[in-house]
């Protein structure tokens, strides 16, 4: 098969993939999924994977999940490695030193367990003194565990939390009584979610099973006969609900919703009908769907997705209902990018991309008209296009089934995303005013502050390391676990760096992990935000690199870059800061030298260090 065939065959497979599969239909993608993973050829570079090992335990059966797991992780560009415990063995499993699990070396343990597991249920008619007992005594348990996990390998776990039985021995009473089966479960994931330590995360099964049925969650027939605790069509929303939580710890969750305005923000054609015709808001059943998917939209911008506008339109006559509707949920300055024009929208979503400095494959594109659905997944096959409803009443349910916007942890940064991007748009005009480079960094007023990994920051910092791709030297990902052992590592030197200008704050922007190596300074990871490109802030940590390679009276600094599809924007970054070439090595990572002699010198830049008058220069 030629490359550009077996380009193809990947595309085409990974367009069939969806979360409302079934079971069958998951096992023939797996088989043809296999079929091209054993095709001796070099993948063509949009088909490049992330590898990983993960780890499935739990007491029931879990090898029935192997399969449709790998295919929705495969629609996110990774592939897996898996280790499947024994039935009903996972704490020898997780509390032995010399167990195969350990010995895998896994970086996701997926825990998955139902109410069989919980061993402390209470008396009929216990006090609530006792049931409280019984539920901070189960999750102990669990605790253990998942300290357990983070000592011996430092992977991230996935614990799935319990499912309410659909059978309730007391009737609605067991809504009452605290030491009834069902009030007693919700207490027992209340106290997971509350307990559960930063490398723990979530499987809301207890909602999953809520979307799709008890009665098709839970099925008798296939629990005795395989002790898989869950029917097949459950293990379908099951695996797709995995798989984000995974490709999200792995970085691939998407950044960007991308919003067609014509019948996807509200009823009608503004061209055709103007601000006054369309159907949108209150005492109209299509205005009032209109108004919830809005709703909805500026619900995930809140949470940190970037909204965006790619609609064939007038720009004028776009922007008319968002400044004269009063209806409209979604206003302009909610939106970090909006494109109105008569272009095609494959052209434009590459001009979002590029106006937000975010990779296409950061992208979802929702759209009603099938036919511009269709061109993006031809001429853009990376770009997430959910196919739509005729019904805008089930936009909300389409969009959502499909987990896109997986998020693991909340930050400040988040919170203010949009923010980010409507000022550096202020930033940009005033590039666009000034015709000297110097001049305009100057008129910037930049300061960075500059500290250690801290717990503080430690998620954020594990955020930009796994989800960084265009200014990042090695794109090496880390999990909590590995990043928090840097903290106390005499032998690591790690920086973050806070970036603020007189348009705003940027937030924490930029990650550092060096090690002492005797007499060298061995640069491991550096990334930086895109939002920032362009402002003398590699100079400015250079400087700081090259400051602390000298306290610590090393006499060679070392660099290393690993190529990826992304990360060209930084191919001559140490070139650029004088290092000397050393060849390439098995991964195709290239290594850089830079002997610290009396000739290398600070680079001028126009940043200020936080809370002093000093530029790093």
């Amino acid at each position: 098969m030629r490359e550009s065939e077996l380009g193809r065959s990947w595309g085409d497979l990974l367009g069939q993939i969806h979360p409302n599969l079934t079971y069958r239909e998951l096992l023939s993608l797996s088989r043809q999924l296999k079929q091209l993973n054993s095709k001796e050829i070099t993948e063509p570079e949009r088909v490049a994977v992330v590898k990983t090992k993960i780890a499935l335990v739990g007491n029931n059966t879990l090898s029935f999940a192997c399969a449709p797991l790998e295919v929705f992780l495969a629609k996110q560009g990774i592939k897996a490695e898996w280790f499947v415990g024994e039935y009903n063995n996972y704490q020898q499993e997780l509390l032995s030193d010399d167990s195969p699990l350990y010995a895998f070396e896994p970086q996701v343990v997926i825990l998955a367990l139902d109410h069989r597991a919980v061993h402390f249920m209470p008396e009929i008619g216990a006090v609530a003194s006792s049931v409280s007992d019984a539920a901070e005594r189960q999750v102990r348990e669990w605790d253990y565990l998942w300290s357990k996990v983070k000592t011996r390998c430092g992977a991230s776990v996935i614990q799935l939390n319990i499912t309410l039985p659909h059978e309730q021995i007391f009737g609605h009473y067991e809504a009452k009584a605290a030491w009834g089966p069902t009030n007693f479960l919700r207490r027992i994931n209340q106290l997971i979610a509350e307990r559960a330590p930063s490398h723990v995360y979530i499987c809301d099964t207890e909602q999953l099973s809520n979307r799709i049925g008890k009665r098709n969650w839970f099925h008798e027939p296939t629990w005795y006969t395989t002790r898989q605790a869950f029917g097949f069509e459950a293990l379908v929303t099951l695996t797709y609900s995995l798989a984000a939580i995974v490709g999200t710890i792995l970085g691939k969750s998407r950044k960007c919703l991308v919003l067609d305005l014509d019948n996807t923000l509200w009823g009608d054609v503004i061209g055709d009908v103007g601000v006054e015709g369309i159907k949108l808001g209150q005492g109209d059943p299509l205005g009032e769907a209109f108004i919830d998917f809005q709703t909805y939209c500026r619900r995930l911008k809140e949470r940190g997705v970037v909204l965006a506008v790619c609609s064939k339109n007038n720009y004028e006559t776009a922007c008319t209902p968002f400044k004269e509707h009063p209806e409209m949920v979604l206003k302009l300055n909610d939106f970090g990018a909006f494109i109105a024009n008569w272009e095609d929208k494959a052209t434009n979503l590459k001009r979002i991309a590029l106006e937000l400095n975010l990779g296409t494959d950061s992208i979802v594109f929702v759209d009603d008209n099938p036919a511009e659905r269709a061109l993006v997944k031809k001429y853009l096959p990376e770009v997430a296009v959910p196919e739509m409803p005729s019904d805008p009443a089930l936009y909300r349910r389409v969009l959502d089934e499909h987990h896109y916007f997986e998020i693991l942890t909340l930050s400040q940064e988040d919170l203010t995303r949009t923010s980010y991007y409507l000022v550096d748009k202020k930033r940009k005009q005033q590039e666009l005013a000034t015709n000297d480079i110097s001049d305009f960094l100057k008129s910037l007023e930049q300061e960075c502050e500059v500290g250690p990994f801290d717990e503080i920051n430690l998620q954020r910092i594990v955020q930009l390391i796994n989800k960084t791709n265009q200014w990042n030297l090695t794109t090496q990902r880390l999990t909590e676990g590995e990043v928090r052992g840097f903290i106390n590592n005499p032998s690591y030197h790690t920086y973050w760096v806070r970036h603020r200008d007189k348009f705003g704050d940027s937030g924490l922007i930029s990650v550092v992990i060096a090690e002492k190596k005797g007499s060298e300074f061995d640069i491991q990871t550096w990334l930086m935000s895109c939002r920032v490109i362009n402002r003398g802030i590699e100079d400015y940590l250079f400087n700081r690199l090259l400051e602390d390679a000298r306290r610590l009276e090393t006499t060679l600094i070392v660099g290393t870059y690993k190529p990826t599809k992304k990360n060209v924007l930084v191919s001559g970054l140490y070139e650029k800061f004088g290092f000397k070439y050393q060849g390439v090595d098995d991964d195709g990572a290239s290594k850089w030298l830079l002997p610290l002699t009396e000739n290398v010198t600070s680079r001028s830049c126009f940043i200020r260090e936080a809370g002093s008058d000093r530029h790093k220069a």
